[in-house]
């Protein structure tokens, strides 16, 4: 298991302060996007995309498959060129008008999907391929084996090790170069899901600590929560909207958005300013609205209490809650209980809301599903 194979990385939080890769919070660099474009052939796939990262903050790339993820962060690294527009590293012009800059110049960190590890080639010699010779012999691979938890696995192959343990041989391949940003193609997919779990939280934590800009690529939306200071949500080539977590789950820019990041039910309301009149009642707004809206309203933000209106159509219980279904005749809604199950399915139940200030869009806005880009994409990327 992780914690018993490998040091946990904060165990080692006093360790990094006097360490020498303190020099890569000093590499760090804010990432600038301004209206970049790429299309394969006749087939756009990045369209007009801006994006600001700060220098030592997480980004969190977040959209379904074939929306362009993976390309944006390939034309980051300069694997891709852009047909249009700029992306600056600190103050490097890296991709621009006349302007691609390979990506051995840039000095960005890669973690692949599959991890891209060389099998004929120690632990130590994967870590230090990128670097210079000098280096290699300097000490600085034995210093980030034991920063991420590897320390004594240097003569191990890639196959002598488990999942977690190439997961972080190559976070450390891209850490060693001190990069000005860490980019990470989804890079936790291939592990089962507590491992995932645990390895995406130290890993987070091990970048805070570091100071390091990092950008990350998901379709998760639970990886992008914990992982992200900001999540940058893609649909169709476009970025929707680029907030903090929090804000992005209770402020989502449309209804596709609120769906995508998390569990919604999305209801007709009558806007009367501050508040709106809805199927299950008035809801405080977070900003005043008039006439008809589509009013977001959380799962967990609904109550459940016996006798009513509703009937109870599904219970699914998970330890940690209940979700509930329940049926109003012209429309269903999801409600999410922190307890064992209380009803039962055919219950009549009646529902209140009591959840903080809510979001509220005009009825003719936004598209409530995800808009098709390309049925072949996937094929693309």
């Amino acid at each position: 298991m992780l914690g018993k194979v490998n040091i946990s990385f904060s165990d080692r939080r006093g360790r990094m302060a006097a360490d020498p890769l303190g020099k890569l919070a000093e590499a760090s660099a804010p990432v600038r996007v301004n209206s970049v474009h790429r299309a394969f052939g006749a087939v756009p796939v990045l369209d007009d995309i801006d994006l600001e990262v700060t220098a030592g903050s997480i980004l969190v790339l977040l959209g379904p498959s074939g929306c362009g993820k993976t390309t944006l962060l390939r034309v980051l690294a300069g694997l891709e060129q852009a047909d249009a527009g700029s992306v600056h590293i600190g103050e490097d012009l890296v991709t621009g008008p006349g302007v691609h800059v390979p990506p051995e110049k840039r000095r960005v960190g890669l973690v692949f999907q599959d991890w891209a590890l060389f099998p004929h080639l120690s632990v130590t010699h994967n870590i230090g391929y990128g670097l210079e010779r000098g280096e290699r012999k300097s000490g600085r691979v034995e210093e980030i084996m034991e920063l991420v938890g590897l320390g004594g696995l240097g003569d191990r192959s890639p196959g002598q090790l488990s999942g977690g343990q190439q997961q972080r041989v190559a976070l450390a391949r891209a850490l060693a170069p001190a990069p000005r940003v860490l980019l990470l193609d989804e890079p936790f997919s291939n592990l089962d899901l507590h491992l995932r779990v645990d390895l995406r939280l130290e890993v987070r934590r091990l970048l805070t600590e570091l100071g390091t800009t990092a950008i990350f690529v998901t379709h998760d939306q639970d990886e992008a929560f914990t992982l992200g200071d900001q999540v940058a949500v893609m649909n169709a080539g476009r970025i929707v909207q680029q907030a903090p977590p929090d804000d992005l789950y209770r402020g989502p820019a449309s209804p596709w958005v609120a769906r995508f990041v998390g569990d919604a039910n999305i209801v007709e309301g009558t806007g009367l300013g501050a508040s709106a009149d809805t199927i299950v009642g008035t809801i405080p707004l977070r900003h005043e609205a008039t006439g008809d809206h589509q009013v977001l309203v959380r799962p967990e933000h609904l109550d459940l209490t016996f006798d009513g209106p509703g009937v109870v159509s599904l219970v699914e219980y998970f330890g940690h809650d209940t979700l509930y279904r329940v049926d109003l005749g012209d429309t269903e809604l999801s409600i999410r209980a922190p307890s064992a199950p209380v009803h039962a399915n055919g219950d009549r139940v009646s529902l209140t809301y009591s959840g903080p200030p809510t979001t509220s869009w005009p009825r003719s806005s936004a598209p409530t599903s995800p808009t098709p880009w390309n049925p072949n994409y996937e094929a693309l990327q």
